[in-house]
């Protein structure tokens, strides 16, 4: 058992962000996950740096009953997504009014207990993971509150507790969890010794992410995920991973995948990085023709466009808009093209 009932944690801000647009609400398929320079302690607070550079995900989509709407104070749910090489991490911040475990047997009726559940497809196959031939192709892994892992699968519901170690934290009505998971890929075997893979970088991966709601009487209330599903598919995510999202993980020390080749950042100053709300850039000397500044994400989508006058020595751009995360900033001046990570808190 891993978990904590009470930690008193001071200044909390809990933010909730949903995007709606003409009452549709865009689809979360895509996720990304930057490396972690060292191991976090997985106690349930989330104060480790990795978690800095990596951006919140909502939980927005009620699953089941499908489309309900949820009291805020019933119910709402962020995470982020870290890694190393060989575990993938979450930090996920639940508010919940009432957290509930009602079963003593960790495989009775678990779905129907308060859980994280964790969707893992290691190699972004899709498919049934309900079939004899093809049984560990994916996961469904339900953790409980009381740090059960189960997977229901073609060998029935099986514990899997020395796959992912958790721990959550309450204060009031806000839980943090931490979880650490091993990833296992096809050739996983039930009661053998199987090997977890070793995650790098540009690894694509199968996941979502869910949470199972009681609030007190014995049965879920409500399925809330990560990503848009229509109805017909509401509750294929134990069965079928081909409806999981998309989980990208980038090592920010990583040489560069990107057609856009560095030449050299010597006559380029960009400040602060990390940065905030604001970065600036300074080129000693002047432009004769002028200049672009532009940010970019690790994929090489523009983001930002700066046009740098004649004579320009500095200038700046707004990031307040942007997600933290890892960026590109990308200086073209007369036929040199310089490239700088950028780190946006």
């Amino acid at each position: 058992m891993y978990h904590m009932n009470s930690l008193l944690k001071n200044g909390i801000l809990i933010i909730v962000f949903s995007l709606i647009f003409c009452g549709i609400r865009a689809a979360d398929d895509s996720f990304v996950a930057y490396k972690a320079d060292t191991m976090p302690v997985i106690d349930g607070i989330g104060n480790d740096s990795c978690w800095a550079a990596n951006q919140w995900y909502g939980l927005d989509y009620v699953w089941l009953p499908y489309n309900d709407q949820i009291s805020k104070t019933d119910f709402s749910g962020r995470f982020k997504i870290s890694w190393t090489n060989d575990r993938l991490l979450l930090l996920v911040e639940i508010v919940d009014d009432s957290l509930y475990d009602g079963h003593s047997d960790p495989l009775d009726n678990y779905w129907n207990d308060d859980c994280v559940e964790v969707f893992v497809d290691e190699d972004h196959s899709g498919g049934p993971h309900n079939d004899p031939s093809n049984a560990f192709n994916a996961w469904a892994y339900h953790v409980s509150i009381f740090g059960d892992v189960v997977d229901p699968n073609t060998a029935g519901s099986k514990l899997y507790n020395d796959h992912i170690k958790s721990v959550w934290t309450r204060y009031d009505s806000l839980y943090t969890w931490e979880l650490s998971i091993k990833i296992y890929d096809k050739n996983y075997v039930n009661d053998q010794v199987s090997m977890p893979v070793t995650l790098t970088n540009d690894k694509v991966m199968g996941f979502s992410l869910a949470y199972c709601d009681d609030d007190g009487g014995g049965v879920r209330e409500n399925f809330i995920g990560s990503k848009y599903l229509p109805q017909s598919q509401s509750n294929d995510s134990y069965l079928n991973a081909s409806v999981f999202g998309t989980l990208t993980l980038i090592d920010p020390n990583a040489p560069q995948t990107s057609s856009i080749k560095p030449v050299s950042d010597e006559n380029v100053l960009i400040f602060p990085n990390p940065g905030k709300n604001e970065i600036y850039f300074q080129i000693p000397g002047d432009l004769e023709n002028g200049g672009t500044l532009s940010l970019l994400d690790i994929s090489g989508k523009e983001l930002k466009n700066e046009k740098l006058a004649a004579g320009q020595t500095n200038g700046s751009i707004d990031i307040s808009d942007i997600a933290a995360g890892v960026y590109i900033a990308v200086s073209r001046l007369k036929d040199k093209t310089i490239t700088q990570r950028i780190i946006i808190e």
